[in-house]
């Protein structure tokens, strides 16, 4: 499978209520490498979405996704950032939106 296509289904799981399957689709995604399903992953865990609120794995893979230049989540990173009062991060994560 290509690594666009575990977006595609990932986002088909989701959008029909299959939590669990789309978080485990997107996860494989982000794996292999999609930017887009790591930057899903990344909201999944810091939602909660098909699996348990992980904010540290959520970063991290917001983070990754970011310094591959996906915009939604250097945003998403620096708003987790501001969220968590880490203000000097945040300023480092809308940062990153730039690159």
């Amino acid at each position: 499978m290509k690594e666009k296509d575990y977006f595609s289904l990932g986002d088909k799981y989701f959008d029909s209520g299959l939590l669990r399957k789309a978080f485990l689709t997107v996860k494989a995604g982000a794996y292999k490498g999609d930017t887009s399903c790591q930057q899903n992953l990344g909201y999944f865990y810091d939602e909660g979405v098909g699996t348990f609120v992980n904010k540290e794995k959520a970063i991290y893979w917001y983070r990754k996704s970011a310094r591959l230049g996906e915009c939604s989540s250097a945003l998403n990173l620096g708003i987790l950032y501001r969220d968590r009062g880490l203000f000097f991060w945040q300023k480092n994560g809308f940062f990153m939106q730039r690159i």
